[in-house]
């Protein structure tokens, strides 16, 4: 049949799965794709929780005129502190404010305070507060610090998910 030439010899097909799936490319495809659908949802969260730098806050003296304590049902309350029309925004306020009621009794309208804020959609948000004195009621590394700490659960959560994925 072959004319006394040698049959080139066919390489042995590569199956890492050994027979058992079907296609093993969809297998591997849906893989790579749960783990990049993993990590594009891990980035923007690593990018969000980063620590806020000095030179990125405005710096404003504001007197508060009233103040909202807004209950959440799952995360710890919100302070949200008005000069005017304008909204600003403490999150997790009692993780870090100092002296709560000294602070409130202050918030008259009367008394000044300088304010290191961001500003958010709706709002401006906190991440340092002092008197007019320059007495502090939080630091901004007291903020970053808190908000290091609270995204722990987050990082543990997509640890365990990491080492159970690969």
């Amino acid at each position: 049949n072959n004319k006394g030439q040698t049959l080139p010899r066919k390489r042995p097909k590569i199956d890492i799965f050994n027979g058992n799936v079907n296609h093993p490319g969809e297998f591997i495809f849906i893989y790579i794709l749960v783990s990049v659908f993993f990590l594009g949802m891990t980035i923007p969260v690593f990018i969000m929780s980063m620590p806020t730098k000095a030179e990125d806050l405005t710096y404003k003296t504001i007197t508060f005129d009233r103040y909202i304590i807004e209950k959440e049902e799952d995360s710890a309350d919100d302070l949200c502190l008005y000069a005017g029309d304008m909204e600003y925004r403490i999150n997790s306020y009692e993780d870090y404010l100092k002296n709560k009621d000294h602070f409130f009794a202050h918030c008259d309208g009367k008394n000044a305070f300088e304010v290191g804020v961001t500003s958010g959609e709706t709002c401006y948000h906190i991440k340092t507060l002092a008197t007019a004195n320059g007495i502090p009621y939080f630091t901004l590394e007291e903020i970053n610090r808190a908000e290091q700490k609270n995204m722990i659960p987050f990082y543990l959560i997509m640890g365990v998910f990491l080492l159970l994925w690969f």
